[in-house]
């Protein structure tokens, strides 16, 4: 939250000045009125301006507009879905579906999921003027899904070090390809990249080159 001292010959017009210097309209701000303006002897000796300091209150908006969204889309699919909002120390809005229908509305790999985060986005930022970044998990679906593609990309890029050929994996979105890349991102043997066109792009594992790579012991789970 931002909070600027401002001076004027009036309450209305240093109110004004600080709606113009934060850029945020009246309903955003708290003002607090340090010293009131004075006239002072004939309007010349002792004359004050007004001082006031002012606040930007924190903007809810966007929980409101996906708040708003999220619940009717609930009540149209006749969906037992709860929600919570909270935005984090980047400003990025997180919202966490829970309820026994809630799995609904994850899909295949978590496809549904994205669309209906796609979806939210789109229409909260539509009656916002700064872009709103929003992220939906539904039952810690994400950080499960995560886990496992992270095990998942790993046994692979075992398999290219041991065998020494490329591994194409299966299609996936792009927050799950940006999550393989990560995995092995500064890997000393394989190297990532990305071929094809969405829906079915998807991530290769190969070799790098001129890397020695040392005998890789069987792996138990294979």
């Amino acid at each position: 939250m931002r909070t600027i001292d401002v001076l004027a010959k009036t309450k209305e017009e240093a109110i004004a000045k600080a709606m113009a210097e934060l850029n945020v309209p009246m309903e955003r701000l708290e003002v607090e009125v340090i010293e009131e303006a004075t006239k002072g002897f004939l309007g010349l000796i002792g004359k004050k301006e007004c001082h006031i300091r002012v606040t930007e209150l924190d903007d809810t908006r966007a929980e409101e507009f996906a708040t708003e969204f999220l619940n009717g889309l609930f009540e149209v699919t006749n969906t037992d879905c709860s929600f919570t909002c909270e935005k984090d120390e980047d400003g990025i809005l997180h919202i966490n579906v829970e309820g026994e229908e809630s799995s609904l509305f994850i899909g295949r790999r978590g496809d549904t999921l994205d669309a209906l985060q796609m979806l939210t986005t789109l229409v909260v930022n539509r009656q916002l003027e700064d872009y709103q970044k929003i992220m939906i998990d539904i039952e810690d679906y994400r950080e499960k899904r995560e886990e496992s593609l992270t095990n998942y990309v790993k046994k692979m890029a075992r398999q290219v070090a041991k065998y020494k050929r490329s591994v194409k994996l299966d299609p996936m979105n792009p927050y799950d390809r940006r999550i393989a890349h990560s995995v092995l991102q500064g890997d000393p043997y394989v190297t990532t990249y990305s071929e094809g066109k969405d829906p079915y792009r998807r991530v290769v594992i190969s070799l790098k080159k001129e890397k020695r790579v040392p005998q890789i012991a069987e792996d138990p789970e294979e």
